[in-house]
């Protein structure tokens, strides 16, 4: 699929900048699938997991620019996906105009179970100012579809002082399956 992405792009010059971002989608949801593959060596799929498969690019030179901290839930393989593409987004988003557009800033996020049903996930980025966009972009939408549509939860993005916090609350029994 990426492949005729980047084929149908190379005919029209406009369509290259969409194509790059489509193909970074399709490498994301790539790397979901083949983490949640039956390959017989994993007992489980957990989120840290697929954490580590989809922030796998954003390493620099001392290390992860993304820490992954917290609870370690298994997921089921049908969360593969809505889980690759939020965060997929998340990271983009940072590497375009947050803290990962920058030299050693570095993103964490912490996973915890508020309560016995809820997995709370908060993304948060230092330092990071608005950028004075109001409008909601595709990959606002895309959040919102994913997070409580696909995993019955809630998405808040709050601009605080420190910079830019997202918290998702997820459905734990969706996740798992």
């Amino acid at each position: 699929v990426a492949s005729l992405v980047t084929l149908s792009a190379r005919r029209d010059p406009q369509l290259r900048y969409f194509a790059q971002e489509m193909t970074d989608k399709i490498s994301a949801l790539g790397r979901a699938h083949e983490f949640v593959a039956p390959t017989g060596m994993m007992e489980e799929n957990t989120l840290q997991g697929l954490l580590q498969q989809i922030f796998a690019p954003y390493t620099g030179e001392d290390g992860p620019r993304i820490v992954v901290s917290g609870e370690n839930p298994a997921i089921h393989a049908r969360s593969a996906t809505p889980l690759a593409l939020v965060f997929h987004e998340l990271a983009t988003n940072s590497a375009k105009y947050g803290a990962l557009s920058g030299d050693d800033t570095k993103v964490t996020v912490s996973i915890s179970f508020p309560e016995p049903e809820v997995l709370r996930v908060v993304w948060h980025e230092p330092g990071v100012k608005p950028n004075g966009d109001a409008g909601e972009g595709f990959g606002s939408r895309l959040l919102k579809m994913s997070v409580e549509g696909q995993m019955q939860g809630k998405i808040d993005r709050q601009w605080t002082d420190d910079g830019l916090i997202v918290t998702l609350d997820l459905s734990l029994p969706v996740l798992a399956g």
